[in-house]
């Protein structure tokens, strides 16, 4: 979380120096962290990445988009606009397949056209640039996100990243794919090279936190929490988690903990009703739980937030035959469902719900 390299640099930037300047930057950087740039990234840096400004323009803005959420509809369109304009821009081609991918994840009729139009970027970049990163990039993103075939997707990573080490958005692919696999030992390495690379990016340390804590390295955790990470969006409960976790009677540290959570703004009907079931409010985990309100653009699930929370309650209660009634009336629901949206087959919240029933039914 240190601050590794800062400088100023004075240039005057116009459309036609724009890309020199980014080159002189990005050598500025690398000398700047006693590291040295391949080849092949010496090579990507004499290259205009298009010859379309506009393209370009595109591209940034889908790049400035996608440091927020991947999924953001507007990603895909400024992608798209991109390589309307320049239909050769090889690295608006991997990223575009990499959002295509990513909307196919989603249980809606638009699924199969997204991976038919990822398969067509990928066999457009095999065309133009069959031997480039961005190629293995693209690649990778497919394996990853319609494949599900996570080691190959990350031998895919290692292969761009031997000629493109200190391409951040590799580094961050590598590190979904890491930590889809459970292997966040593996994962920290790669954050800490995406921190060293963009001290600035302050999207990197929640991840680095949260992995240390992942691995039970608390006290790493903590040392690099902040005071502004009490609030934190994303680090608020691991806060909370770890400053209270020298209190050694169990039912006090969740109170303080609850303390600190339950009124929190950063909370949700989903975490409040989590934490009042580790607490054994039963009664009060269930109001929360039909309190939340699905957010329009999630698919509608089979088993929804309250039915989920209403079987724990009896797991938790020991209320067999309730359960058992529950459990029954959740299969036949969910058969429905994807019966209404065979889509559903195979989504990975669909398979995480149907997992928690053969838990629940003691398989």
């Amino acid at each position: 979380g240190a601050l590794l390299w800062a400088d100023s640099f004075d240039r005057t930037l116009s459309t036609e120096n724009l890309f020199a300047v980014q080159r002189d930057i990005a050598e500025a950087i690398t000398g700047a962290l006693d590291t040295e740039l391949t080849p092949e990234e010496s090579r990507q840096l004499e290259l205009i990445p298009t010859r379309s400004m506009a393209a370009y323009r595109s591209y940034r803005a889908a790049m400035d988009r996608s440091a927020g959420d991947m999924g953001n509809p507007d990603y895909r369109v400024d992608l798209e606009r991109a390589i309307e304009l320049d239909p050769d821009f090889t690295q608006a081609l991997a990223e575009l397949v990499g959002t295509y991918a990513l909307a196919s994840r989603r249980p809606t009729p638009e699924r199969q056209s997204y991976i038919e139009q990822a398969e067509a970027a990928i066999d457009h970049l095999a065309t133009v640039a069959p031997d480039s990163v961005e190629l293995l990039f693209a690649q990778a993103y497919y394996v990853y996100y319609v494949l599900n075939d996570y080691e190959r997707a990350l031998a895919l990573a290692d292969r761009a990243l031997e000629r493109a080490p200190s391409n951040i958005r590799l580094l961050q692919l590598k590190s979904w794919i890491q930590r889809r696999q459970g292997d966040f030992e593996g994962r920290l390495p790669t954050l800490r090279r995406m921190a060293q690379l963009d001290p600035l990016d302050d999207s990197v340390h929640p991840s680095i936190v949260g992995t240390l804590f992942l691995v039970h390295r608390y006290d790493e955790s903590w040392a690099m929490m902040t005071p502004a990470d009490a609030d934190h969006p994303r680090l608020y409960s691991y806060h909370a988690l770890l400053a209270n976790r020298h209190i050694e009677r169990y039912e006090e540290r969740l109170q303080a903990i609850a303390d600190q959570l339950l009124d929190h703004p950063n909370n949700n009907p989903v975490d409040r009703a989590m934490l009042l079931m580790f607490m054994r409010d039963y009664e009060g985990a269930m109001a929360e739980a039909e309190a939340f309100e699905r957010p329009s653009h999630w698919p509608e699930p089979a088993l929804p937030f309250a039915l989920m929370t209403q079987l724990l309650v009896y797991w938790l209660e020991g209320d067999e035959a309730s359960l058992a009634q529950a459990v029954t009336e959740a299969r036949q629901r969910a058969e429905q469902m994807v019966a209404g949206n065979p889509a559903l087959q195979g989504y990975i919240y669909h398979e995480r719900d149907m997992l928690m029933l053969d838990v629940l039914e003691g398989n």
